[in-house]
């Protein structure tokens, strides 16, 4: 007789597998390897995965290059920013300005995206001592995010 407890464990073992593969596998988007490890360590299982994690980010600035990381929404670009400053690569703030009207504000139709505005947000946080950019994203989504607290649904 199986017991429960070796059950769960293969399970776990089972689990644990699949997301390195998801980590790893060099055919999927790069958005969805960075949410994916973005999921992993806001669950605080971050620790188990750090060598793919790295191995990922790696492969993805490598391959791929910080430039890549603008052509998407503003929460790509955040997110990539956020997770590969997290993890110590030599990232520029200057990735921002494509979000950047001609006044230099930050564009307003930015305001809409809930998402980007929390990317954007977290990753304002992660600006060195005179990176006025992120110091303005920090205060352009702190804004626009407590203008939008009354209309946002559960979801």
């Amino acid at each position: 007789m199986i017991m429960q407890a070796d059950l769960y464990e293969d399970r776990a073992k089972k689990l644990e597998e699949e997301v390195r593969r998801m980590i790893n596998n060099k055919d999927t988007k790069l958005l969805t390897t960075l949410e994916s490890i973005d999921d992993i360590e806001r669950l605080g299982l971050g620790y188990q995965f750090k060598e793919e994690k790295m191995r990922a980010l790696d492969r993805f600035v490598t391959l791929k290059g910080c430039k890549e990381f603008t052509k998407g929404s503003i929460h790509y670009t955040a997110l990539s920013f956020r997770l590969l400053r997290q993890h110590g690569f030599g990232v520029s703030q200057d990735m921002f300005n494509c979000f950047k009207d001609q006044k230099g504000n930050f564009k307003e139709c930015l305001s809409k995206d809930i998402k980007g505005l929390l990317s954007l947000h977290e990753a304002s946080y992660l600006g060195f001592e005179g990176e006025n950019l992120l110091n303005e994203a920090m205060e352009f989504t702190t804004m626009h995010l407590k203008d939008l607290k009354g209309d946002v649904g559960k979801h």
